[in-house]
């Protein structure tokens, strides 16, 4: 079927004489939504799916997980820590929102935290 060059500009007259239908962005929005919504749960599902099967093998090998190495945490931490006091002030002397920053500094804190309340099980290398 060949469309008329009418239709091709986005005639909404012309298309709809031809039997074809000429939607809008907001008539499209609800079906967008739809499937953003869908292929989340899809992957959501998906990946709860695969850590059950990761979990349930590792129990029947019926090996223990290592230990975490809570030395390699702390100077994780005291790394993201600089890095996002850098990052920090850099942002607020640019005027830019220095929000991007603070997962950096949580996240550092967290790990610093982690390597500090364990650190009778640190490694010695």
């Amino acid at each position: 079927m060949r469309i008329p060059a009418a239709c091709r500009v986005r005639d909404p007259h012309c298309c709809s004489r031809s039997g074809l239908k000429y939607t809008t962005v907001w008539e499209n929005k609800g079906r967008m939504l739809w499937v953003l919504v869908s292929t989340a749960l899809l992957a959501i599902v998906l990946t709860l799916g695969l850590l059950w099967i990761l979990v349930s093998l590792k129990k029947k090998a019926g090996a223990s997980a290592p230990q975490p190495n809570h030395r390699a945490f702390f100077f994780m931490g005291v790394v993201m820590l600089i890095a996002g006091t850098a990052e920090l002030l850099i942002f607020l002397r640019s005027d830019v929102s220095y929000v991007v920053a603070l997962p950096l500094l949580v996240i550092g804190l967290v790990f610093v935290v982690i390597g500090l309340v364990n650190r009778d099980k640190w490694r010695r290398m």
